[in-house]
């Protein structure tokens, strides 16, 4: 259903269609399993649908694609420079997020070991 709406709709105004699916699982566990919704569950379905209609409200109405030469000049040190260090940051972030869930897996190990153990 995302790469289909991607095809019709921008980017952003997909992507906040796709936080749907939280307050759709909560409303389906309501109905169909009959368990018990907090306050706080409410006041939750509530933030994300008033979100994605701020989202929606607010996104680009018009639908940009580029094409490879295209994205090679906006990531270009030279020709793009704030591009190229967006992306050096994100890199330099996703490497040192994988990094400490490495670690912190690592000095958990023992933590972790006897709940795997016991599930069937």
């Amino acid at each position: 259903v995302f790469v289909l709406a991607l095809a019709f709709t921008p980017a952003s105004l997909a992507a906040a269609l796709m936080a749907t699916i939280v307050v759709a699982n909560a409303a389906l566990s309501r109905c169909v399993l009959h368990e018990e919704l907090r306050r706080c569950d409410y006041h939750g379905g509530a933030l994300i649908l008033g979100g994605i209609a701020v989202t929606g409200w607010y996104a680009p109405a018009e639908v940009v694609s580029y094409d490879a030469p295209a994205l090679a000049r906006l990531l270009s040190p030279t020709s793009n420079p704030f591009g190229f260090g967006y992306l050096l940051v994100l890199v330099l972030s996703v490497t040192a997020l994988a990094v400490l869930v490495v670690r912190h897996e690592a000095a958990h190990r023992a933590d972790i070991q006897p709940l795997r153990a016991a599930t069937p």
